[in-house]
C-alpha cells in the first residue's frame, strides 16, 4: 500500500481503543461482512458497481485506519486502505477499499473473477502510526508496518502481508527510511 500521511505521536502500548473491534471480529455480523464484500467483488468484477449495505460495526471514522488486504494461495493478491478515510459510511469505505484491492495495488497480480470465491478477504482496523526506533521488535501478527523513505512516500504493510520481521529490513533497501508501527486487528 503506497500513501501519503502524517504520523500520530502517542505510545504503542496500553488502550489502543480497538476493543470494540476486536469483540466485533469474533461476530457473526463481521463474518456477514466479510461475506458481503465478497459478493460486492463478484459484483465488481463482472458489472463494475456493487451493492450497499447498511452495516452495524464500531466507530471507525476519525479514529481508525482500515484496510482491505485479498489473499490467494497464501500470496498477498492486493492491499488497499487508509489512515483517514473520506466517508463516515463503512459501507462506502470498504467497497471503494475492496475496488482499490482488486485493481488499483500495482504490487500485486489483480484476481480475476474465478479466483474470488475461495481468496481470503481481510479487513484489518488499525490505530493511527506512531514512530519506532527499532523495527525487529514489532510483534507482526498485531502490528503493522509504515516505511517512509527519501521523498517516495510512505509504503504501508498490514499484519496480514507481513510473515515475519525480517521482511521489514530491506524493505525499500534504498536511501535513509524511518519506520512506523500501528496496531491491528485483523477481521476474516
Amino acid at each position: 500500500m503506497i500513501l501519503t500521511m502524517a504520523l500520530a505521536a502517542g505510545p504503542l502500548s496500553g488502550d489502543d481503543g480497538l476493543d470494540e473491534w476486536r469483540k466485533f471480529g469474533k461476530s457473526a455480523e463481521a463474518k456477514e461482512m466479510v461475506e458481503w464484500l465478497r459478493s460486492c467483488a463478484f459484483k465488481f468484477l463482472s458489472q463494475g458497481s456493487m451493492g450497499n449495505r447498511h452495516l452495524k460495526t464500531p466507530d471507525f471514522f476519525g479514529r481508525f485506519g482500515m484496510f482491505v488486504t485479498l489473499k490467494k494461495g497464501g500470496k498477498v493478491r492486493g492491499c488497499y486502505g487508509s489512515f483517514v478515510h473520506g466517508s463516515p459510511d463503512i459501507s462506502r469505505v470498504l467497497r471503494d477499499y475492496l475496488a482499490g484491492a482488486l485493481r488499483r495495488d500495482e504490487r500485486s497480480r489483480p484476481l480475476d473473477i474465478s479466483e474470488v470465491a475461495d481468496a481470503e478477504i481481510i479487513i484489518t482496523v488499525t490505530t493511527q502510526p506512531y514512530p519506532v526506533e527499532d523495527v525487529t521488535v514489532i510483534d507482526v501478527a498485531s502490528f503493522g508496518v509504515v516505511e517512509s523513505c527519501d521523498g517516495k512516500g510512505d509504503s504501508i504493510l498490514v499484519p496480514s502481508e507481513l510473515r515475519c520481521s525480517s521482511k521489514l529490513r530491506g524493505f525499500s533497501g534504498k536511501g535513509q527510511c524511518q519506520y512506523s508501527a500501528f496496531r491491528a486487528v485483523t477481521i476474516k
